[in-house]
């Protein structure tokens, strides 16, 4: 058994570092004690000990805590045979048993990493709410690319072997993790939609969109309407596709999806006979509104006719002192929001799922995130790569995640293939997505 001490102050943040490290990513046994005296972290195993010291909880019950105070550093690692490669966000030190020693905070940037702490003092936001990419530790420092939490738990179960730690660590094995946003489930719509359609390709000047859609009208195939090819390319994977639905909001960004339509409540049917998930994709405004959440929760529910347990917030909005609690509050097994809109990678540091944290009531809650990693409209609008530089991308991301045995998460969106930023390539650069030259 490892025993684990921690002091009283600042226990629950601790606790949530320690457990999550141990527990959700090692899978070892282990046990607690919170300690008054004690102003440091142990680990024992036998009469083995490691001690922690984090600057990050010694100093985060100040909100003021300012980004600038962060020690980024990298260190090369050695432990036995491992040469690991790790980057603390904080001056801390790791000593085990009186000799061996690492200058690096491992819980501390843990907690920051996954709670996304940077963005509950930082008060910086784009015109949707929305914290940016580029105003991020990851990205300043460039390391957006790289799971560092993963980083972390392979140092840490390199100190508990060194310790002598028998126990067997949890097995992970890579995963492919599709989602698709399915903001306008079809183009054409009845006769109202499709006129107000053509007058926005006019207004924008998107004529060869017109001259497709006009085409696409003629012989009746709605271009939207990519949901078999998403299962088909998911079961040859060996996956499911989970499909995350928007319905009428009250924001020019919310599409007037109505979920209880004949034609949306047939393709939702389609999509769980053929056994692949329907989620929810709360509206612009719901993302930290109770009631409107639960409102639109409920009418999918409805049309769905069971429990629906995941999804990811429109826009990729995210209130990080109030979104935790509304999804575990409305009883959601799992999100999928925390990438970031304008550059693909690794937001919360990790590429394996983990328990969200309610950084308003400083506890640890039950609804678990899995991060997103890559999204088309970030590599082609965003980034602005072209196929092969997305190919190059989203091979390097990937690479990241089988090293660690993660889940690739990515989200394309079934409207896509239809609008001219992906009309001449979108049937390969899905394909990127489902496949990979990394082995």
């Amino acid at each position: 058994m490892i025993q684990v001490r921690i002091p009283s102050r600042r226990s629950s943040k601790i606790r949530y570092s320690v457990f999550v490290l141990l527990n959700t990513f090692l899978g070892l046994k282990h046990s607690v004690i919170i300690d008054d005296e004690t102003l440091s972290i142990t680990i024992k195993i036998n009469d083995q000990i490691a001690e922690f010291r984090s600057t990050f909880f010694d100093r985060s019950d100040n909100l003021e805590l300012s980004i600038k105070d962060c020690v980024v550093s990298d260190s090369e690692v050695k432990m036995g045979s491992k040469s690991l490669r790790i980057t603390s966000l904080f001056s801390g030190d790791i000593e085990v048993n009186n000799d061996v020693r690492f200058p690096i905070d491992i819980l501390g940037s843990t907690f920051f990493m996954l709670t996304r702490y940077e963005e509950h003092v930082n008060p910086m936001r784009d015109e949707h709410g929305r914290f940016p990419t580029k105003e991020s530790l990851a990205y300043k420092h460039g390391f957006l690319h790289r799971p560092i939490v993963n980083e972390y738990v392979e140092l840490l179960w390199a100190i508990l072997q060194e310790m002598g730690c028998t126990q067997l660590r949890k097995r992970w094995n890579y995963k492919l993790v599709p989602t698709h946003d399915v903001d306008i489930p079809f183009l054409f719509d009845g006769i109202f939609k499709s006129l107000r359609s053509i007058s926005g390709f006019i207004k924008r000047g998107r004529y060869a969109e017109l001259g497709r859609y006009v085409s696409h009208r003629l012989t009746n195939r709605d271009p939207f309407d990519t949901y078999d090819m998403f299962m088909d390319l998911s079961e040859k994977q060996g996956v499911k596709s989970n499909f995350f639905f928007l319905q009428k909001g009250s924001a020019k960004q919310d599409k007037n999806n109505n979920i209880s339509s004949p034609k949306i409540r047939k393709l939702i049917k389609h999509i769980k006979f053929r056994g692949h998930n329907v989620g929810f994709h709360p509206s612009y405004n719901a993302y930290n509104d109770p009631e409107l959440y639960q409102s639109e929760k409920n009418k999918l529910e409805e049309v769905v006719g069971e429990p629906v347990v995941s999804g990811r917030n429109h826009y990729l909005r995210w209130d990080v002192a109030k979104s935790p609690r509304l999804w575990e509050n409305n009883e959601m097994s799992w999100d999928s929001t925390l990438g970031y809109a304008d550059h693909a990678g690794f937001r919360c540091g990790v590429c394996y799922p983990f328990p969200l944290y309610d950084l308003e009531n400083d506890c640890q809650l039950d609804v678990h995130e899995r991060p997103l990693i890559a999204m088309e409209w970030s590599l082609i609008h965003y980034q602005g790569l072209d196929l092969e530089g997305c190919r190059s991308y989203i091979d390097l991301l990937r690479s990241e995640v089988k090293k660690y045995q993660g889940e690739f998460v990515f989200l394309y969106h079934n409207s896509s293939f239809f609008v001219d930023e992906y009309y001449y390539f979108g049937h390969k650069l899905i394909k990127l997505f489902f496949t990979s030259s990394v082995k």
